[in-house]
């Protein structure tokens, strides 16, 4: 049996395989693999064509103590007594990539924390926060940019009075954490960035988390989002697609 072991913002799951790791998965995870540190988790990952299923939603749901994914139920289950289970290796990583990141959100809910769709840029040290679904433009915004944690999925934890943004391997995204500076909704146009009140901060926020399904997580989640929204400054991105999106954010400091 051959294991992958990984640490993920805090989490650390060692992923049991038949045999090596296959390069779709040693692609996705393998910068975020780890040693010397014994796994809490453990999910163990087989071979096979996934089951017929409804609508996948990513989120998932508990039924006799297991969790598991909502449309692809039987293709694998996290048991969070026991911290074990077992998933599926299908191409897309499917069932393994909706029950890592439950194990993520389980665990950085235990800290207080939760994971936002946002990408998050690094400048001078500081971490810019900017949410939004897919297609806003974070993947765009964050190939103009010298140093990204993420482009599609963050982890955002308390550190004391602040924040801390992890990167995770989805999209694009690395190993590493750096406090956060301030938190952007994106725009397109000349470039400019505006503050906003915090109130608008909050709904973006909300509106950008990445909750699994899981009621003690979710209620976590909003809290967190209160506490940035109050805390953390908040503002409007505009960006073209020649802007240097590091000099920009330089110009504009450390805060909207």
């Amino acid at each position: 049996m051959h294991s992958l072991a990984l640490e993920l913002a805090g989490a650390r799951i060692d992923l049991g395989l038949a045999g090596p790791a296959p390069a779709v998965l040693a692609d996705r995870y393998g910068a975020f693999a780890r040693s010397g540190r014994a796994a809490r988790w453990q999910l163990k990952l087989h071979s096979g064509s996934p089951a017929g299923g409804e609508r996948i939603t990513g989120r998932v749901t508990t039924r006799d103590g297991l969790i598991r994914l909502e449309g692809r139920e039987r293709d694998g289950f996290l048991d969070a007594a026991t911290c074990r289970g077992e998933a599926l290796l299908d191409p897309y990583l499917v069932v393994v990539d909706a029950l890592v990141r439950t194990v993520m959100a389980l665990e950085l809910s235990a800290r207080g924390g939760c994971m936002f769709h946002a990408a998050a840029l690094v400048v001078d040290g500081l971490t810019h926060l900017v949410p939004g679904r897919s297609g806003s433009g974070k993947t765009t915004l964050a190939a103009r940019a010298g140093d990204v944690l993420s482009d599609e999925i963050c982890a955002v934890v308390p550190d004391g009075r602040s924040f801390r943004v992890e990167g995770t391997p989805w999209w694009t995204g690395r190993p590493g954490a750096a406090p956060l500076a301030a938190v952007w909704k994106l725009d397109r146009g000349e470039e400019r960035l505006e503050s906003l009140a915090p109130a608008e901060g909050m709904r973006h926020l909300c509106t950008n988390l990445v909750v699994p399904g899981l009621r003690g997580a979710e209620r976590t989640a909003f809290e967190l989002c209160g506490r940035v929204a109050a805390r953390v400054p908040f503002g409007r991105l505009s960006f073209r697609l020649d802007t240097n999106v590091d000099a920009l954010l330089r110009r504009g400091g450390a805060a909207p």
